[in-house]
């Protein structure tokens, strides 16, 4: 009783404190307008024992002691404190992470040359060569002296694209490493070389046939245009793009982009011509795919070929390298030959201009005479064929006849 009435005590007084007329630096404090209030508008006098009376003195010890709660934590809250770690950490900037750049691929120059003065045979440059003078030979400003250096500072290479020059060609065939695909300037002076390894996968893992077209450098794959692989497996390599995703997409849509940009007329045609059964000698070599099935028309009867490797040209002359089963009397092996052609002076059917065509492009009398008779070739291949040669040859024949002769009469 004694500690609300000195509440209400201490309200009473705040109320009758005198003014000095001066504007207060602060707001009323809120026990000093509630007693006033009560007082005025209640009517009820805080100082009496009455029920009311504790109850408002009650509120207002209440009030004052939270005010008091107040100030003692708007004190404490001005005060400098050591700063949080947790905090801190929570306030420090997050690092961004670091983007990989898209991937690209470069064009390189390449120069051949047979003259020894030179001494830059297959010398590579970033910008394109050019001849300095009369006497001199091609020459770059930025030259690559290591490719397997150079693809690993730039990791943001899908391939590279050679563009290739020839400074001095006379004495060309009196070097003998010449002999070499990869030491010869290409058909079309264009050669492309897969750096990432993510579209080596990609390339291999929808390959009908080996996506390497040169027999140098196993390890590497390397194309001369115009990409004969790529002509064979841009429809596979746009579904696998699709529906995988991920950095597969972006190498895989990269190379197709550069072959739409370059080469997308020139596919489109050969498709045209093929659908028609027409070939030219301008897209005869995009006609043979390795492990697709040939007919070579031009022996006295049909025969069926696996093709083992793409088509040789060497000016009017082709070759084909292919395999067939043959059964030498007691098995049946992979026999290699080579199919040699003259290539198409003008356009015509495959079968009337070059006489090897694809299966594709058989009539179905054509197919069902090859599988009759492959049933039949391939029945061998339980039996054995038994020759002798011995002086009683002629005994053997005989006695061999008159067996025969009497399972006949009887």
């Amino acid at each position: 009783m004694m500690k609300l009435k000195d509440s209400r005590t201490t309200a009473k007084s705040k109320r009758k404190a005198p003014r000095d007329g001066k504007a207060s630096s602060r707001l009323p404090d809120l026990e000093g307008i509630l007693s006033r209030s009560i007082e005025e508008y209640a009517g009820c006098n805080l100082f009496d024992d009455s029920t009311q009376s504790l109850l408002y003195g009650h509120l207002l010890d209440t009030i004052a002691r939270l005010r008091g709660e107040v100030v003692h934590l708007g004190e404490k809250a001005r005060k400098p404190r050591p700063p949080c770690l947790k905090c801190v950490k929570k306030l420090a900037p997050v690092p961004k992470p670091v983007e990989k750049p898209p991937v690209r691929f470069q064009i390189l120059h390449r120069i051949f040359c047979a003259s020894m003065s030179h001494s830059h045979d297959r010398a590579i440059y970033e910008d394109e060569p050019t001849r300095r003078s009369t006497s001199s030979g091609l020459r770059g400003d930025k030259r690559v002296t290591n490719i397997d250096q150079y693809c690993t500072q730039h990791k943001d290479l899908s391939f590279i694209l050679f563009k290739e020059h020839s400074c001095v060609m006379s004495n060309m065939s009196a070097h003998n490493f010449m002999d070499r695909e990869n030491f010869r300037i290409s058909s079309r002076k264009e050669r492309l070389l897969v750096v990432s390894d993510i579209l080596q996968k990609a390339l291999n893992q929808v390959a009908l046939c080996s996506p390497q077209d040169t027999k140098d450098d196993p390890g590497l794959i390397h194309m001369h245009a115009p990409y004969l692989f790529l002509y064979h497996h841009r429809a596979l390599l746009s579904d696998l793009a699709a529906t995988t995703g991920g950095e597969t997409e972006e190498h895989v849509s990269l190379l197709l982009s550069f072959i739409n940009e370059h080469y997308r007329d020139e596919y489109k045609e050969a498709e045209r011509l093929f659908n028609t059964g027409i070939i030219t000698k301008e897209h005869v070599e995009k006609l043979y795919r390795p492990n697709s099935i040939v007919i070579d028309s031009t022996g006295p009867q049909d025969r069926a070929y696996v093709i083992k490797s793409w088509l040789e040209v060497d000016e009017g002359d082709m070759k084909l390298l292919c395999w067939s089963w043959e059964y030498d009397g007691s098995f049946l092996r992979r026999g290699e030959t080579h199919l040699k052609m003259n290539a198409p002076s003008v356009a015509g059917s495959a079968s009337s201009v070059i006489g090897v065509f694809p299966i594709s492009m058989a009539d179905h009398e054509t197919l069902e005479n090859l599988r009759l008779r492959g049933q039949k070739f391939w029945s061998m291949k339980g039996q054995h064929f038994t020759c002798y040669s011995g002086h009683d040859v002629a005994k053997m024949r005989l006695h061999v006849s008159n067996v025969w002769h009497s399972r006949c009469t009887n």
